[in-house]
């Protein structure tokens, strides 16, 4: 025997079970289950899917967890509000003003030494810094282990 349920207790049937319901045209969008702080580095559990009937401006908002997931929150994310994509940013893996290795590799020679950093950077930027026993000012790429490539290679 088949039985009718109505569209309005279909639709609590399903809330209560916590599928999200969307129209034709709407999208699922992650936003934030709590208050994400400028700086912090943003987690899975942190994010919810919430469903939004207009497709934004490609771009101008986080449309997947993958977008989100490991980067560093530029501005505060309140809870269930939309991300703006500029509103995150990759880790910065070498500061401004704290030390840093330096790496120099080239044909089998490997010359490492420290220095400050001029600027913060994220893997794969070019940045600044100071060789701390000569004084002389250099230019790396920023590598995933925080250190820089300073040539060679």
């Amino acid at each position: 025997m088949t039985r009718r349920i109505g569209a309005a207790a279909l639709l609590a049937a399903f809330l209560a079970a916590g599928i999200t319901v969307c129209a034709a045209d709407d999208i699922s969008v992650p936003v934030p289950t709590i208050v994400i702080y400028p700086r912090d580095v943003i987690k899975e559990n942190m994010l919810e899917n919430r469903s939004i009937s207009h497709r934004p401006q490609s771009g101008a908002i986080a449309e997947t967890r993958a977008q989100l997931v490991g980067k560093v929150a530029r501005q505060t994310l309140l809870p269930g509000n939309l991300i703006p994509t500029a509103a995150v940013e990759e880790p910065r893996l070498v500061t401004i003003g704290h030390q840093v290795r330096l790496v120099y590799n080239s044909g089998g020679i490997v010359i490492v030494t420290y220095g400050l950093s001029l600027q913060s950077g994220t893997a794969g930027e070019l940045v600044r810094a100071r060789n701390i026993d000569s004084g002389v000012n250099v230019s790396g790429v920023v590598q995933s282990d925080g250190s820089l490539l300073v040539g060679g290679l």
